[in-house]
């Protein structure tokens, strides 16, 4: 199903090990619709420009075992860890895009980020839903065409319903 939609509001959530953003706004319809996606949160570590490629290595490998044990009694691990060229306040330079199971953990996960090759660590402070917005090139109150499928309990396998999620949000349609 499409769906012609103006963003108005925003906020996040996490559910079974995975990370949403809901979207609040309307269809082109006026109807009041909230729009649920999936986001997987990252933290970059900008690394030493001296090292080489079994440094890198290295320090993937020590950042792929962090794990956070949270007060809620949540675990956090680092999911993936990719390499990027970036560019970072004028200079080019290698950067660790570190994609973490839990976005409420982000700061713990930087502070454990405490690792010889490692000079800075970046975007752990950024609210979740305004790195959503940037990395989708979101802009609220602008029209967007949006494809998926409307979240129910009669309409989604169950696995896919969020708990029943949409019988608890004041909306006229949700959209998965």
């Amino acid at each position: 199903m499409n769906l012609k939609f103006i963003p108005i509001d925003f906020s996040s959530f996490d559910y079974d090990g995975k990370n949403f953003i809901k979207l609040y706004g309307r269809d082109s319809k006026g109807l009041r619709v909230c729009v649920i996606d999936s986001f997987n949160p990252f933290i970059w570590a900008i690394l030493d420009k001296k090292l080489k490629d079994s440094d890198i290595e290295r320090i993937i490998s020590k950042v792929s075992k962090i794990t956070i044990d949270s007060s809620a009694g949540r675990i956090s691990k680092v999911l993936n860890v990719e390499v990027h060229d970036k560019s970072f306040l004028g200079r080019n330079v290698k950067a660790l895009k570190i994609f973490l199971s839990n976005y409420k953990d982000s700061q713990k996960f930087a502070d454990n980020l405490n690792i010889k090759g490692i000079i800075k660590r970046r975007e752990h402070d950024i609210n979740t839903v305004h790195k959503y917005l940037l990395d989708k090139n979101i802009t609220p109150l602008r029209w967007y065409d949006v494809s998926g499928k409307v979240l129910g309990d009669r309409d989604v396998p169950s696995s896919e319903n969020l708990g029943g999620i949409a019988s608890s949000l004041n909306v006229d349609l949700v959209f998965l």
